[in-house]
């Protein structure tokens, strides 16, 4: 199964392009006097006394070997061998230049195929070898290699710290899940003689890190291969880097074409909005991996930032070094507003993605509002670029907590996890990073009696994308199309149309929303000035950033946000999973979908269509943004992208793996002690 997932999802072109940190060298070890001349396949055949010996004794378990004077022989996990000396033992560990190394086989937190390795390789990444409790004081140094276990070829270092010898780290340039044999001797400086050896194995696989944990060379080829999807299209792109390139457009066509239709959204508000991120965010990491072999996409635990008091515009993720700065309004309380700040003042500030354009919308006929970018229908945004429209209302809008991460790994059903992992644990990083535009349109509406207050017009604003995302689902109201943005932006007008026919549905709709912060005796002409207010009005020119909409990954740092979720979810495996992991199946009677029940125009009615909550089952796929046509539906399933992730599986099949599992950052919630009570739990069921 492995294998066809591999060739199916992780055929990596790889071409002449990697990367060497300069100040690493890769060539020959530089010996000194006593051990020059010693070949390092004789470190490991011959006899001890000429330089080499031909017995070894390997790990049990770790990375812990010892040697003995009597031939031995190993197998995974144990060793066979009779030690009839006193042994002595060399623990070791590999690790990526620059980072710890990564930890295997620890008490819960663990990849079930990775069980019996000693150590992961990196692709087209430096490696070094670490021996526990090496000192320059021990006179000795070490050799190993890294032997490929299907083509033999092996890649030969050293780590020494004596003078006179000089420490070379190794480039492999491997595959996920191809396998290696590891040797390595210790070398007495003054003899040249070795005086112990050990054996262990490795796997390929590439390593997801926290972006900010990332080195600064490592940062700079993700930001720059980045970049390179933000400028090189798609066919030029696989003329340059190869088949698995897709340039940021064509990943934007995927999120747009799954989300922004009238019936439902395909790969949110729902059981499948998880896996069908995981799917897109696989894609943006093949390209990346076309552009640069060594790259894995990292993420971003925004949990970080909200234990340091830090929004997304004071993250050190929104910095001109990464993903460019957020530019602050006049008032951070209101936003911006038209009263104070300039439209096109919320366009990336500086960095790569400086001023960075918006997609104009030449795919999609049917999905083409507004002013013709590619961005949602309830989304009147006129900027040509990219837009972050920075507050804090002092609402209770932060960044996902520790609070809220540590509550999901104590879900019980699977499936009320997959629904709510959108929402509090994810969903306010795009809202504060998007943002909205406009607020300050509301006042004569707090002046007329017709919001209770300050707090309560903000309260409004801040939902109001999602409000009339909604209004459009239910047939409520109609974007306008062909709006032309003005000479002068800010006059720029745009909006909606009413249907009249369901008026009575759109104002008791309306008065659910509002309620608890408009008046609750509310005359009938205050409910008509808010209709009025949306449909043809000032509501219209009430917008949101690109983060905060079915065009989101048009803003480079949507990309680092998702992985962040699907680690928090292997982690909830790891530690026991779910008591129920069935996958709900009828969406008039289960939680599968917020609409299940969809207006749909072919049909000119709501209903219970099928068409409602695909997407969001378990054997649903993508719509095909490609052709752009919504009833083919193509690649994986939401069980088959679910399988591949789930690390209690020895099939796991994705071509990377987290780093690690640990929120020292979150004070206040024992993770840790969570995980270890989940897990006991699990052995007892």
């Amino acid at each position: 199964m492995r294998d066809a997932a591999k060739k199916r999802r992780y055929g990596y072109v790889l071409g002449l392009f990697f990367i060497v940190a300069s100040v690493l060298c890769v060539s020959v070890i530089a010996f000194s006097p006593a051990s020059s001349g010693m070949s390092f396949t004789a470190l490991f055949s011959g006899n001890k006394e000429s330089g080499s010996f031909t017995s070894t004794t390997t790990t049990t378990t770790g990375t812990t070997a010892s040697t003995s004077s009597t031939t031995s022989s190993t197998t995974s996990g144990e060793s066979t061998s009779s030690i009839t000396t006193k042994s002595t033992d060399i623990t070791f560990s590999l690790f990526r230049v620059g980072y710890d190394s990564i930890e295997l086989n620890q008490e819960v937190l663990n990849y079930k195929f990775l069980k019996g390795y000693d150590a992961v390789i990196e692709p087209y990444a430096t490696m070094q070898i670490q021996v526990t409790d090496y000192s320059a004081i021990n006179d000795v140094y070490y050799k190993f290699k890294l032997c490929s276990d299907e083509s033999g070829i092996c890649n030969e270092g050293s780590l020494s710290l004596v003078s006179g010898v000089t420490s070379t780290p190794v480039l492999v340039k491997c595959s996920p899940y191809d396998t290696y044999s590891i040797k390595v001797a210790e070398i007495d400086v003054s003899s040249g003689t070795i005086t112990r050896t050990t054996t262990g194995t490795a796997m390929c696989m590439y390593v997801r890190r926290e972006i900010r944990a990332l080195s600064e060379d490592d940062l700079n080829t993700f930001m720059d291969a980045l970049e390179v999807m933000y400028s090189v299209d798609t066919t030029t792109g696989q003329e340059l880097y190869g088949d698995d390139y897709r340039s940021s457009s064509y990943l934007l066509s995927f999120h747009h074409f799954n989300s922004a239709w009238q019936e439902s959204d395909h790969i949110h508000e729902g059981n499948g909005f998880l896996m069908q991120h995981v799917k897109m965010t696989n894609m943006v990491d093949d390209s990346l991996k076309a552009i640069d072999p060594s790259i894995a996409l990292p993420y971003w635990d925004f949990t970080i930032d909200q234990a340091n008091g830090k929004s997304s515009i004071t993250s050190d993720v929104m910095t001109s070094t990464i993903f460019g700065s957020m530019k602050a309004p006049t008032s951070i309380n209101w936003g911006y507003t038209y009263e104070n700040d300039k439209i096109v003042n919320g366009a990336i500030y500086d960095g790569r993605f400086k001023a960075l354009k918006a997609e104009v919308n030449t795919q999609y006929s049917d999905l083409k509002y507004g002013y013709g970018y590619m961005r949602a229908p309830w989304n009147m945004n006129p900027s040509p670029y990219i837009s972050r429209f920075a507050m804090d209302f002092q609402i209770g809008t932060y960044l996902p907590s520790c609070q809220q991460h540590y509550d999901m790994l104590e879900y019980d059903d699977m499936m009320d996890y997959f629904y709510d992992i959108q929402y509090g644990p994810h969903a306010t990083t795009h809202s504060l990073t998007g943002g909205i535009y406009g607020c300050d349109l509301m006042k004569p509406l707090l002046e007329a009696g017709y919001i209770n207050d300050e707090k309560a017009l903000k309260t409004i604003c801040s939902s109001w994308l999602f409000y009339i995302k909604e209004f459009y689902r239910y047939n409520y109201i109609s974007p306008k199309t062909d709006c032309v943005v003005a000479d002068d932006i800010q006059s720029s007008e745009c909006g909606f149309t009413c249907n009249d026919e369901l008026e009575s549905d759109f104002l008791f709709n309306m008065k659910t929303k509002f309620s608890g912060n408009v008046p609750s005796t509310m005359s009938d002409s205050g409910w008509t000035a808010w209709k009025d207010f949306v449909c043809g009005g000032d509501g219209g020119k009430i917008f949101s950033g690109d983060h905060l909409e079915s065009a989101s990954p048009a803003d480079p740092s949507f990309w680092v946000i998702h992985p962040t979720l699907e680690r928090l979810t292997q982690a909830k495996l790891m530690a026991g999973g779910f008591t129920s992991e069935k996958w709900a199946t009828d969406a008039k009677n289960d939680d599968v979908c917020d609409k299940a029940e969809c207006y749909m125009d072919k049909y000119g009615d709501k209903g219970y269509y099928s068409e409602c909550c695909y997407g969001h089952y378990e054997d649903s796929k993508i719509l095909d943004f490609a052709t752009g046509n919504k009833t083919n539906h193509i690649g994986s399933t939401n069980l088959e992208t679910f399988r591949d992730l789930d690390p209690r599986r020895n099939e796991y099949s994705m071509s990377y793996i987290y780093d690690e599992f640990a929120w020292d950052h979150c004070t206040s919630n024992d993770f840790d002690g969570l995980i270890k009570t989940l897990a006991e739990a699990r052995r007892r069921r």
